[in-house]
């Protein structure tokens, strides 16, 4: 490299490092944020789950066990994947062992997980709980631990 060119190149250096360093006056644009309602972000987080083929059922805490149970007959499930150290999974497990209607066996994660990973082909359908969920984008946030672990 011939001293011309190296000064080329550290004059462009320099120049730059000027440039980067003058601040930028322009307003920063910020997005509106709407201000939903709860009922509108379930709405909404709804709409945009489904739009990308999602199956979202609404339900509460006194009725989310006979909704599941209504899925399970609708799509013929024999089986279903639970946590059973979790709420849910200990609800789930009392209701159905006092309900008279036949009901998907509940499987539960024994063992290691790394042993489990063979037996997943054999599962119909799966339970598991979010820490949240994001109307827009239309995502929920899981969080994977010992007693709930993700595949």
């Amino acid at each position: 490299m011939n001293s011309s060119s190296r000064e080329k190149i550290f004059h462009r250096l320099k120049t730059a490092g000027s440039l980067a360093a003058a601040p930028d006056k322009r307003p920063i644009a910020t997005m509106p944020i709407p201000n939903l309602t709860g009922e509108e972000k379930v709405d909404r987080l709804k709409t945009l789950m489904e739009a990308i083929r999602t199956e979202v059922y609404l339900t509460n805490a006194d009725n989310w066990i006979e909704k599941l149970a209504s899925i399970a007959e609708e799509k013929k499930l024999k089986n279903l994947l639970i946590a059973p150290e979790t709420d849910y999974g200990k609800s789930l497990q009392d209701a159905w062992q006092n309900s008279d209607k036949k009901q998907p066996v509940l499987l539960t994660y024994d063992g290691e997980i790394e042993d489990f990973k063979s037996k997943l082909f054999e599962v119909d359908a799966a339970l598991t709980t979010t820490i949240g969920g994001i109307a827009d984008p239309g995502a929920i946030i899981l969080w994977p631990n010992e007693i709930e672990p993700r595949l």
